[in-house]
């Protein structure tokens, strides 16, 4: 008979977010192609999460840092509108932060850019607008401003993010 469809293979089996932060991995291979998000994608298989936050939040979904192939990402509504998407964020791997509203459920895609699959490791977090942290030992301030009310970190999200995101820096001696 025919083969029960993957968890995750389309908007009416999306793999639930239950909350976050969120890991999760996996392999495109195993899955059709059921959307394309815009010119960077073509037919390539995804998988499909989603994540409904109980109010308004800031998050970010990663394939930064163990994605194996050229990775695409975007997250959709209900309807099918693309509200946020991202192709070669870092590398050839995509990063999405967008405001979600509270309530509302949200599809993130997870594809490849020209029929590409493979290994995939997806992070979710959420923003901490407005808290701010000591930085840790050893770590270094970065080039941007002091952290208070409204503040955008243009950055690697450092203490605004829950976990903490912090970017390894290769130091180089001279």
């Amino acid at each position: 008979g025919p083969q029960p469809q993957p968890i995750g293979e389309n908007i009416s089996n999306a793999k639930p977010i239950t909350g976050l932060p969120y890991n999760d991995s996996g392999n495109t291979s195993i899955f059709m192609d059921d959307y394309r998000a815009d010119s960077y994608s073509s037919s390539s298989p995804d998988v499909v999460y989603k994540y409904t936050p109980v109010s308004d939040e800031n998050v970010m979904f990663s394939l930064c840092g163990g994605t194996e192939y050229d990775a695409a990402m975007f997250v959709m509504d209900a309807e099918g509108t693309i509200v946020a998407s991202s192709d070669d964020a870092c590398g050839l791997e995509p990063e999405i932060a967008s405001n979600l509203s509270g309530g509302t459920t949200y599809y993130i895609v997870v594809e490849g850019y020209n029929r590409g699959c493979g290994f995939y490791l997806l992070k979710g977090m959420k923003e901490n607008l407005g808290i701010c942290f000591e930085c840790p030992q050893g770590a270094r301030i970065e080039d941007e401003p002091i952290c208070g009310d409204n503040y955008v970190d243009n950055y690697d999200g450092g203490c605004n993010w829950d976990p903490n995101r912090f970017l390894r820096v290769d130091c180089g001696y001279i």
